[in-house]
């Protein structure tokens, strides 16, 4: 435990804050055309491990963020399966 909260939350933020700072360089990237390829893969790998751990936390019925979290999850699967063209920075922008 880490300030009262379970190794399970812990992980989650850590990777979410690593989603998004890999993020935000993949972002930064394509604004300035100087596309970070193999960054690409690494954000949506660890938006997708941070979408994955949040259907681990206990919920109350169909909400908002499980849909988001249930398309979004779909996106990044289709985006990280594929190699090159647009669909992955599509994929990342999407998902970010």
């Amino acid at each position: 435990m880490f300030f009262g909260i379970s190794t399970l939350q812990t992980f989650h933020v850590l990777v979410s804050l690593a989603g998004i700072a890999t993020g935000l360089i993949v972002l930064a990237g394509m604004l300035t055309s100087r596309h970070k390829d193999r960054l690409i893969p690494v954000f949506l790998g660890t938006t997708l491990v941070t979408t994955l751990t949040g259907f681990l936390f206990p919920f109350n019925g169909f909400t908002p963020a499980l849909g988001v979290g249930i398309i979004s999850t779909i996106v990044m699967v289709l985006a990280l399966r594929c190699t090159g063209g647009t669909l992955p920075a599509a994929g990342a922008v999407f998902s970010y």
